[in-house]
């Protein structure tokens, strides 16, 4: 049995993939685990926090040592609470769970009994609905709300893509690591390291400038890289035949007769192919994260005995 199993079956909670979950003295909580995630353990306690972030964030930040706490955050309906990646990691998720559930009771923080979008007392008319698969018991009309505002909310920051601005700092991007692909190479003689930063620059200054995730941000930021990648590397070979005596001639010899000058113009060719392609999986695998919308994440859990009462 690994750790993670272990953690569950000691705390009375239901195994998951990578994660474990469950009421825990009172409050919905959920553990997830991953040697190979950022961070690797989280651990996230459902709670109407809203209202009193600061108190709350006051207090995990007081307890930042004893706790063994890497970093946490305060939302609307819980928190998150991150143990520093130790060995002993799950030793450092119980003193977590149980001081801070403590401390949620002794200061009067609503509970599993309790709504966390409204506030107010289920009652037995909570329905299973899950944020960022973190199960929980709410209203369900409270969950539509939610669910429709956050819908609302996407709308419209996605009508407000200034992708005219945004492109234009995308090239700006990728134009400054073409200039690095230069400096490199007239140093080095191998400036495509360059390649492997400039879809990734393009892409972060995309989004900083305004962008939306989409295709376009993707596909765009690769042709710029690899567009002025290789004007970079033409620019080079300009520079380095007006410093050669006998220039574009002295190259092409260079290039038929030396060994070492001709591997490294194929591996400059190779890797401003191979890191700008490696750079755009980078963005696109970074944009099918922020793909993952809150709303998209909110789904309603239904039993499998309503399914079955229904069907009856």
């Amino acid at each position: 049995m690994d750790k993670l199993a272990e953690f569950a079956e000691k705390n009375g909670l239901t195994l998951g993939k990578k994660c474990c979950h469950g009421i825990y003295k009172g409050y919905f909580v959920h553990i997830k685990y991953s040697k190979m995630s950022s961070p690797s353990c989280l651990i996230t306690i459902v709670t109407r926090a809203e209202e009193r972030k600061g108190a709350l964030e006051t207090y995990l930040r007081k307890h930042i040592r004893e706790f063994n706490i890497s970093n946490f955050g305060v939302v609307g309906l819980g928190l998150m609470v991150s143990p520093k990646p130790k060995p002993d990691v799950f030793a450092s998720a119980q003193i977590i769970l149980d001081k801070v559930t403590a401390h949620l009771m002794r200061e009067g923080y609503s509970g599993a009994q309790v709504c966390p979008y409204c506030a107010q007392p289920l009652n037995g008319n909570g329905i299973n609905v899950s944020e960022s698969d973190v199960p929980f018991l709410a209203h369900e009309s409270c969950f539509d709300s939610a669910y429709a505002a956050r819908l609302a909310k996407e709308k419209t920051e996605a009508a407000t893509d200034k992708k005219p601005v945004a492109t234009l700092a995308a090239f700006l991007g990728a134009l400054l690591c073409a200039g690095l692909f230069l400096i490199l190479y007239l140093w080095t003689n191998i400036g495509a390291f360059a390649c492997l930063f400039s879809p990734v620059l393009a892409g972060y200054l995309y989004r900083k400038a305004g962008g939306r995730e989409s295709n376009y941000k993707t596909v765009m930021c690769v042709i710029l890289s690899f567009i002025l990648s290789c004007a970079a590397f033409g620019l080079s070979f300009a520079v380095e035949a007006k410093m050669t005596e006998g220039g574009w001639i002295a190259i092409g010899e260079l290039l038929k007769h030396d060994g070492v000058y001709l591997s490294l113009f194929i591996v400059n060719i190779v890797c401003l192919f191979g890191f700008t392609a490696l750079g755009g999986f980078y963005v696109h695998l970074t944009r099918n994260k922020k793909d993952k919308t809150p709303s998209s994440q909110m789904r309603k859990l239904v039993e499998e005995e309503k399914e079955n009462s229904e069907e009856k």
